[in-house]
């Protein structure tokens, strides 16, 4: 990949895409998606990574267009993640915490320690409260 090919991934990340850590049954895994009304720009990051899971959403009402998403999980996603740190602006905080602490806190044995354990939860909080919706902290609209 070209480093504008990069910085494209990352501008649709930052704009149109979500840097999160998912819970799949008692499962944690991390998750990066675009959701899009353009499924050729979806199909050429599909192209671009060589992997992801591309959904189709249909429509929310009759007069919007089709929805559509891709997603990466686990190494795909730290990896995405990873190469489109630099160029993140908006989402930059939530990658940083995937690519700095997500292994820290993931054993490869799957064995946690009660430490490990309290902390990947805080890890998973932290990203949490990133992501949550509404007005950020320390912007002032007044």
């Amino acid at each position: 990949m070209t480093k504008e090919q990069i910085a494209y991934l990352a501008g649709f990340i930052d704009a149109d895409g979500t840097i999160s850590i998912r819970k799949d049954r008692k499962k944690y895994k991390p998750h990066i998606s675009i959701s899009n009304t353009n499924r050729p720009v979806l199909e050429y990051f599909y192209d671009l990574i060589g992997s992801g899971a591309i959904c189709n959403h249909g429509r929310s009402k009759k007069n919007h267009a089709k929805a559509y998403s891709i997603r990466w999980e686990y190494n795909k996603a730290l990896k995405i993640a990873k190469f489109c740190y630099p160029y993140l602006h908006v989402k930059k905080e939530r990658a940083g915490l995937l690519i700095n602490e997500w292994k820290a806190y993931t054993p490869r044995n799957g064995y946690y320690t009660p430490e490990i354990w309290e902390k990947k939860l805080d890890l998973v909080k932290r990203m949490r409260v990133l992501n949550k919706r509404g007005p950020k902290r320390g912007l002032d609209f007044g």
